[in-house]
């Protein structure tokens, strides 16, 4: 037991390889060939346990897995003692009246399988609950055995001669429970302690073999399907996912069943150790506290006497058993607390000028999120339309004007309730969603290049044609000192508020998502997909990365990040180079991503994460996951493949999606969706007029603004 405690603690240090990354293939000394997964025990050199089917280290898994198993096991355990000490001592001490109801619901408790009611529990409560619904759920009839015993004790204490000569000398109840009860019920304790954890065990293995674990939720994916999904393993994780290949490959299921029937026989055995050691001193005990109490019967006492000090004291042992049952609730509570607990981060992302929506991202940063409530509701207020198309979404400035414009070649602003204020025609095509400064100059990029400029009220200011013909990959970028960044095909460049180029830098061609200019808070360093640059020459600092798309990210902390296939690593550069430390790492076996690219990715001011995937051939598809990388939601949208769309989130963490739906009429239309944090469940949805894909949006304080390629300008919020 002592080593299992022990390599609860250390385990995690200990293991040689990650317990969620995969070995697709090894190479093996011992037979001088490669080998595929899975590996038996001691096949392979480093893996003395084996893998299981993807290639996972089991020893490591092992060494993983026995820590949240066992906090949230020690933690359930001592939540029962502690309810049924509490349950068993008020029915073996109430009157026949009270001491009947409390019996009955005893009863009634101990009626119901333990189990079936933690697997109804943790399947009702668990996506929104997460590991707090293993807690409740092997708790809320478990108690009842404890009680039980507490209970028949108590009345056996309670139906002694020395309890009725203390009452007599003046003891009250709460004197009696103390000084008399309590002291031979707590002999019970850490023996029905022992059989408590073995029985969580035994319960929450029973759980993880019907697919229920803890670090895990059941995610729906359809009407019929479902998936699960999870942070660090988990015994029962390990038990549930060894049984579906039990004859393929026996040794994943043998390691986790034998670590689960070691643990629970050792505690069995403690509490039977625990239990004859109790007897006898308990009956040591009841023969002194006869003998005390019969000489306090024989002294001399005045009629209104109290009892003595030291029989009025709580004896030291009740002290000292309540303060270590205290200190385990406690110490369980902070370490499922800080196991589950987010990395609040500080708010550095603005807008200059207090503009709402300033580019395509929402800010420089490209966090795409806003510090307001969007549309609680999806009722359409207004639209606008432009045969043409949008080339982008809108931007919003701060006192609500839209501004937005067309392939065609003009620069549209309208007002709050959709009237035009008014259009200009623009020089060049533009593409992508304007751009807005601290001065309110709006600036747009054209296909070839071609930056513009435009006043608040229209009025071209200037433009800055492209030296040689480079396609626009998105719309512009300005910082807080009125410098824009943009992004071509195969050029860097950025220009100041007059127009005049600052620098250029020439870059690798990027095809397969549209890329996006990002700036950190300090606006020293510009990041652009792998590509790290200085906002004041655009000298690229090329860090090294784990896979070519792997793409930097700034959080509204104003940090940047890495963002990969399967992680988020918080990123500082230095002048001697740039360092990577892990922040959010998730499965992406288990919630079957594959390969797949994160399309972008971003912190909540509470530290946790979102990721969303829309590459151009697959569905969209929005995760938030804690800082445990454990996952709290997916959001599967079934739009028209390469058509999903982010617009982006609010205050309340709130996603707002929209995207092309095609029913099995062929009938098209765009459509959006509103997420709340947390649920796989649409807030709302509304279909807007239009049969092509949208382009891009604004979330603003109640409203939702979408344009589509077809040229409509949807404003979406409450009547």
């Amino acid at each position: 037991m002592l080593i299992t405690l022990l390599l609860a603690w250390f385990g995690p240090m200990l293991a040689q390889h990650d317990p969620r990354t995969p070995s697709y293939i090894v190479w093996n000394p011992r037979t001088a060939t490669f080998v595929k997964p899975p590996f038996a025990p001691l096949l392979v050199p480093g893996f003395p346990l084996g893998t299981d089917t993807l290639g996972r280290d089991l020893l490591s898994r092992l060494l993983w897995a026995l820590r949240p198993t066992l906090t949230v096991v020690f933690f359930a355990a001592t939540l029962r003692l502690c309810l049924g000490l509490l349950v068993g001592l008020a029915a073996g001490w109430s009157s026949r009246r009270w001491a009947q109801i409390f019996d009955s619901v005893i009863a009634v408790a101990l009626t119901v399988p333990v189990l079936l009611v933690a697997l109804f529990t943790v399947a009702a409560l668990g996506i929104q609950w997460g590991v707090w619904a293993f807690i409740l759920g092997l708790t809320l009839t478990a108690w009842a055995d404890v009680a039980r015993v507490i209970g028949e004790q108590t009345r056996i204490v309670r139906g002694q001669p020395y309890i009725e000569a203390a009452r007599a000398l003046g003891a009250s109840s709460r004197e009696l429970i103390l000084r008399h009860v309590l002291p031979q019920v707590l002999g019970l304790i850490w023996m029905l302690l022992a059989f408590e954890i073995s029985g969580a065990l035994l319960v929450t293995a029973g759980l993880g073999f019907l697919g229920y674990y803890v670090n895990a939720i059941w995610v729906p994916l359809g009407d019929w399907s479902a998936m699960r999904t999870s942070g660090q393993p988990e015994l029962g994780q390990m038990l549930a996912s060894g049984s579906e290949v039990v004859l393929q490959q026996p040794w994943e299921l043998l390691v986790a069943a034998t670590m689960i029937t070691s643990i629970v026989l050792a505690f069995h055995l403690l509490g039977e150790g625990l239990r004859q050691w109790s007897g006898s001193t308990a009956q040591r005990q009841t023969r002194a506290t006869v003998e005390r109490a019969r000489r306090q019967v024989g002294r001399h006492l005045p009629p209104a006497a109290h009892l003595p000090a030291p029989l009025r004291r709580p004896g030291f042992s009740t002290a000292a058993v309540a303060l270590l049952l205290l200190i385990a609730l406690v110490g369980g509570a902070v370490a499922l607390w800080r196991a589950q607990r987010t990395q609040p981060q500080q708010i550095a992302v603005t807008v200059p000028g207090g503009h709402q929506w300033a580019s395509a991202h929402h800010d420089a940063q490209g966090t795409v999120w806003t510090p307001v409530p969007g549309p609680a509701e999806a009722d359409l207020l207004w639209t606008v339309r432009d045969e043409s198309g949008f080339a982008g979404g809108p931007a919003v400035a701060h006192d609500g004007t839209i501004f937005i414009a067309a392939p065609g070649g003009t620069l549209y602003a309208f007002d709050h309730d959709g009237n035009e204020t008014w259009r200009q025609s623009l020089p060049d095509r533009p593409v992508g969603s304007p751009a807005l400064a601290a001065d309110g100059s709006i600036y747009l990029l054209s296909r070839n290049g071609t930056l513009m400029a435009a006043a608040p009220d229209g009025t071209m200011r200037w433009l800055a044609p492209a030296v040689e013909r480079d396609n626009a990959l998105a719309g512009p970028v300005v910082d807080a000192q009125n410098f824009i960044y943009i992004g071509l095909n195969n050029h860097l460049r950025s220009f100041t508020a007059e127009g005049t180029l600052r620098w250029e830098q020439k870059i690798p061609t990027y095809s397969y998502v549209q890329p996006q200019i990002r700036l950190d808070n300090s606006a020293q360093h510009l990041f652009f997909e792998d590509t790290i640059g200085r906002t004041v020459d655009g000298k690229a600092q090329f860090a090294e990365t784990r896979e070519p798309l792997d793409k930097y990210i700034v959080g509204v902390d104003g940090r940047p990040y890495l963002l990969t296939a399967s992680a988020i690593y918080a990123t500082a550069i230095t002048a001697d180079g740039v360092t990577f430390t892990p922040y959010i790492r998730w499965d992406t076996l288990e919630l079957g991503t594959g390969f797949r690219i994160p399309l972008d990715a971003g912190l909540l001011p509470d530290g946790r994460a979102w990721i969303f995937f829309a590459g151009p051939y697959e569905v969209g598809k929005f995760l938030w996951l804690e800082t445990t990388g454990a996952v709290t939601a997916v959001v599967n949208v079934p739009w028209v493949q390469g058509s999903s769309q982010l617009v982006g989130l609010d205050s309340q963490s709130t996603v707002y999606l929209c995207g092309l739906r095609q029913l099995a009429s062929n009938n098209r239309f765009t459509e959006c969706r509103a997420y709340r944090d947390g649920q796989s469940r649409a807030l709302w949805t509304t279909e807007l007029p239009g049969t092509t894909a949208p382009v891009g949006g604004a979330v603003v304080a109640g409203r939702l603004y979408v344009a589509t390629a077809d040229g409509t300008l949807a404003a979406i919020g409450a009547e």
